[in-house]
């Protein structure tokens, strides 16, 4: 079950200092993406696109009436919920492990909300390895589809243009987008 902090008395909260308040408030974020990772249900905001779940294989139920952010959800077959290493953060692994759907949630009670989109694999993939800090970073080729190879080699070249139009901006990373297109054709 995902608790709807909006309910929780303000008094419990508001006659902390603010350094409390704010470690309060952490723990209230770190809580709820805890509880969305546990529970069977899922944001009811998907930016329109229920359609594109429905055809990967979600279902959804109605929406919650006591908290009309969430509603009761299935993943297709074989996919996992997992929490991210920020607390507003959680994701959805296919069943090749491979993050597809991308999940926030603001537990707090004074601005809470929640959505969730579908992930571009490739464009995801490439910036965690154009703007990640590790020396080596594990792309699962062996997982991906042609498709998704595509979309990684399309977001690395897109990244170089940049770099060709604004050296000044892109540069530091350059070699980090080569390298992986040079993966890129070691793969093929």
């Amino acid at each position: 079950m995902i608790e709807n902090t909006r309910n929780q008395p303000h008094e419990l909260i508001m006659p902390f200092g603010s350094r409390d308040r704010v470690g309060y408030i952490e723990a209230m974020e770190a809580r709820g993406q805890q509880q969305l990772v546990n529970s069977e249900m899922l944001p009811t905001d998907t930016g329109g696109t229920d359609d594109e779940f429905i055809t990967l294989g979600f279902t959804f139920g109605a929406p919650d009436p006591q908290d009309p952010l969430f509603r009761p959800a299935t993943l297709p077959q074989g996919w996992r919920r997992a929490a991210t290493d920020h607390s507003m953060g959680s994701e959805l692994l296919d069943e090749r492990g491979i993050a597809r759907v991308g999940i926030f949630y603001k537990a707090a009670w004074y601005d809470r909300s929640a959505n969730m989109y579908l992930m571009n694999v490739g464009n995801r993939l490439a910036n965690r390895y154009i703007y990640g800090d590790e020396p080596n970073p594990d792309i699962p080729w062996g997982k991906l589809t042609a498709e998704e190879v595509e979309k990684v080699q399309q977001a690395a070249k897109a990244y170089m243009e940049q770099v060709r139009e604004h050296p000044h901006i892109y540069g530091e990373r350059a070699p980090r987008a080569q390298q992986l297109l040079d993966d890129l054709e070691g793969k093929r």
